[in-house]
Protein backbone atom coordinates (compact mmCIF):
# COMPACT_ATOMS: atom_id res chain seq x y z
CA UNK A 1 0.00 0.00 0.00
CA UNK A 2 1.45 3.54 -0.57
CA UNK A 3 1.96 5.50 2.38
CA UNK A 4 0.83 8.52 0.74
CA UNK A 5 -2.48 7.27 0.55
CA UNK A 6 -2.93 6.85 4.48
CA UNK A 7 -5.13 8.95 6.21
CA UNK A 8 -3.81 9.21 9.31
CA UNK A 9 -0.92 10.19 11.11
CA UNK A 10 1.41 8.73 13.85
CA UNK A 11 0.77 9.65 17.40
CA UNK A 12 2.82 9.75 20.30
CA UNK A 13 1.18 9.61 23.80
CA UNK A 14 2.92 9.85 27.13
CA UNK A 15 0.79 8.97 30.25
CA UNK A 16 2.08 9.78 33.72
CA UNK A 17 4.58 7.14 35.06
CA UNK A 18 3.45 6.15 38.65
CA UNK A 19 5.50 5.93 41.00
CA UNK A 20 6.15 2.54 42.89
CA UNK A 21 6.66 2.68 46.28
CA UNK A 22 9.20 0.15 47.82
CA UNK A 23 8.41 -0.69 50.99
CA UNK A 24 9.69 -4.15 52.42
CA UNK A 25 7.31 -6.54 52.81
CA UNK A 26 6.39 -8.55 55.43
CA UNK A 27 7.71 -12.24 56.08
CA UNK A 28 5.22 -14.66 58.21
CA UNK A 29 7.29 -17.28 59.64
CA UNK A 30 4.95 -20.27 60.68
CA UNK A 31 6.48 -21.04 63.75
CA UNK A 32 5.25 -17.97 65.07
CA UNK A 33 2.09 -19.33 65.40
CA UNK A 34 3.38 -22.04 68.05
CA UNK A 35 3.91 -19.33 70.41
CA UNK A 36 1.46 -18.62 73.08
CA UNK A 37 1.41 -15.00 72.42
CA UNK A 38 0.46 -15.23 69.23
CA UNK A 39 -3.32 -15.06 69.51
CA UNK A 40 -3.23 -12.61 72.23
CA UNK A 41 -0.87 -10.51 69.86
CA UNK A 42 -2.74 -10.77 66.49
CA UNK A 43 -6.29 -9.82 68.15
CA UNK A 44 -4.86 -6.88 70.32
CA UNK A 45 -3.22 -5.23 67.36
CA UNK A 46 -6.72 -6.31 65.27
CA UNK A 47 -8.89 -4.82 67.86
CA UNK A 48 -7.02 -1.23 68.14
CA UNK A 49 -8.48 1.44 65.51
CA UNK A 50 -5.97 3.83 65.34
CA UNK A 51 -3.93 2.61 61.47
CA UNK A 52 -4.84 0.08 59.51
CA UNK A 53 -4.75 -3.38 61.27
CA UNK A 54 -2.86 -4.88 59.03
CA UNK A 55 -0.22 -2.85 60.20
CA UNK A 56 -0.92 -3.22 63.65
CA UNK A 57 -0.44 -7.22 63.37
CA UNK A 58 2.55 -6.53 61.27
CA UNK A 59 4.22 -4.66 63.81
CA UNK A 60 3.05 -6.92 66.69
CA UNK A 61 4.73 -10.10 64.72
CA UNK A 62 8.02 -8.69 63.83
CA UNK A 63 7.88 -7.83 67.96
CA UNK A 64 6.99 -11.16 68.61
CA UNK A 65 9.59 -12.89 65.87
CA UNK A 66 12.08 -11.09 67.23
CA UNK A 67 11.51 -11.31 70.98
CA UNK A 68 11.08 -15.39 70.66
CA UNK A 69 13.85 -15.55 68.04
CA UNK A 70 16.80 -14.62 69.99
CA UNK A 71 18.74 -17.89 71.05
CA UNK A 72 17.37 -20.61 68.77
CA UNK A 73 20.96 -22.07 68.08
CA UNK A 74 21.54 -22.47 72.04
CA UNK A 75 17.95 -23.66 72.19
CA UNK A 76 18.95 -26.46 69.76
CA UNK A 77 22.05 -27.18 71.32
CA UNK A 78 20.25 -27.71 74.60
CA UNK A 79 17.54 -29.97 73.07
CA UNK A 80 20.66 -31.93 71.58
CA UNK A 81 22.57 -32.34 75.32
CA UNK A 82 19.00 -33.10 76.81
CA UNK A 83 17.99 -36.20 74.79
CA UNK A 84 21.85 -37.54 74.44
CA UNK A 85 21.10 -37.28 78.21
CA UNK A 86 17.86 -39.22 78.50
CA UNK A 87 19.59 -41.36 76.15
CA UNK A 88 22.33 -42.84 77.78
CA UNK A 89 20.28 -43.30 80.73
CA UNK A 90 18.13 -45.80 79.25
CA UNK A 91 20.68 -47.99 78.31
CA UNK A 92 21.21 -48.81 81.82
CA UNK A 93 19.56 -51.92 82.09
CA UNK A 94 17.05 -50.59 84.52
CA UNK A 95 14.44 -49.57 81.50
CA UNK A 96 12.42 -46.97 82.43
CA UNK A 97 8.69 -45.73 80.87
CA UNK A 98 9.43 -42.35 82.19
CA UNK A 99 12.35 -41.95 80.78
CA UNK A 100 10.98 -43.32 77.36
CA UNK A 101 8.10 -40.85 77.50
CA UNK A 102 10.63 -38.31 78.45
CA UNK A 103 13.43 -38.90 75.56
CA UNK A 104 10.27 -38.83 73.33
CA UNK A 105 9.37 -34.88 74.66
CA UNK A 106 13.18 -34.09 74.26
CA UNK A 107 13.19 -35.30 70.37
CA UNK A 108 9.88 -33.23 69.63
CA UNK A 109 11.64 -30.45 71.42
CA UNK A 110 14.61 -30.84 69.45
CA UNK A 111 12.44 -31.32 66.21
CA UNK A 112 10.64 -28.49 67.30
CA UNK A 113 13.84 -25.96 67.51
CA UNK A 114 15.31 -27.51 64.44
CA UNK A 115 12.37 -26.48 62.23
CA UNK A 116 12.59 -23.19 63.85
CA UNK A 117 16.22 -22.47 62.93
CA UNK A 118 15.71 -23.80 59.53
CA UNK A 119 13.11 -21.71 58.62
CA UNK A 120 14.70 -18.40 59.86
CA UNK A 121 18.14 -19.20 57.67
Amino acid sequence: MDPQLLDHSPLCVELEQQVVSSTKLFRFYNYLAEYEQFLQEVQTSWSVNRQPNKNRVKQALKKLNSAGNNGEEKRVEEAKCALKLVKEQIMIPMVNQMLQQEEENYRRNLVKWMNIQESIM
